[in-house]
């Protein structure tokens, strides 16, 4: 979804030349496809059944949380301010790209994504399905296969394939507003107990130990009745978390015991 040549200077180095196109192409043809987290997140994007600028910012308020482990193969070889301004500048090209206003760019049209290819990419139309991943550049498309020309007489219904039977955002977005409460509160109480580790806090592990007890009850039994599976790995991640803070609290408590007996 991002691509770096576009405003680099011989000094840059050459991972931002040649890396930023395929990992985040790669980022968004890995939301199209079965992988569920990846698709819950970008689906929102693909929701509205109108194609103008707005959509260009109509994304999902976990797009963030899903979406940084692609690029962080970039911290390897970009320094982290010449990928940041690069992202930008793609998600600023991307923004200009969803129109119906601009039929073609001429020539363009072989090496840049434009709004022609990218109108295809956003139908629902048969021919339209998994196609035209590329963000600033289309290139990637035609060297994979997954380029599909706008043709004359095309007729693009915008959506999705089975489209939401709702205009409500928080629908939209797949959660109901309980469960934004109860995300934002997660949020809220996670990055405080991290704090609180970070500082050292003597009531940091037992609240860290509170934490997960409650992602696992969470996972266990509340998730299912939404229709959201938390995969068996993450399951037991918090289970070895709750027990490493459980024996961490156990030996506090303890050690505080004996001082206080001596």
């Amino acid at each position: 979804m991002s691509i770096a040549p576009i405003g680099v200077t011989p000094s840059e180095p050459l991972g931002c030349k040649l890396f930023p196109g395929p990992l985040c192409a790669t980022l968004h043809f890995f939301s199209h496809l079965e992988i569920h987290v990846l698709w819950a997140q970008h689906q929102v994007h693909h929701t509205s059944e109108d194609f103008n600028m707005g959509v260009g910012i109509r994304q999902s308020i976990l797009q963030g949380w899903c979406g940084f482990i692609f690029y962080l193969p970039l911290a390897l070889v970009i320094p982290p301010a010449q990928f940041v301004m690069h992202h930008q500048f793609s998600y600023l090209y991307m923004f200009w790209i969803h129109t119906d206003t601009i039929k073609t760019l001429g020539p363009l049209e072989y090496v840049l994504n434009t709004p022609s290819h990218h109108r295809i990419h956003h139908g629902s139309n048969p021919y339209c399905i998994d196609v035209n991943y590329g963000g600033v550049l289309i290139i990637w498309d035609k060297i994979f296969r997954t380029f599909r020309p706008e043709m004359k007489g095309d007729r693009i219904v915008y959506g999705l394939i089975y489209q939401q039977p709702s205009f409500n955002p928080l629908h939209l977005q797949g959660m109901s507003p309980i469960s934004v409460l109860i995300l934002v509160l997660y949020i809220l109480g996670s990055l405080t107990v991290f704090g609180m580790i970070l500082d050292a806090s003597p009531k940091a592990p037992i609240l860290e130990m509170a934490r997960c007890v409650i992602m696992i009850f969470i996972a266990r039994w509340i998730s299912p009745s939404w229709g959201v599976v938390i995969s068996p790995p993450l399951q037991l991640f918090y289970i070895l978390s709750a027990l490493f803070w459980s024996l961490f609290v156990y030996k506090t408590v303890e050690i505080r015991a004996v001082k206080s007996s001596d």
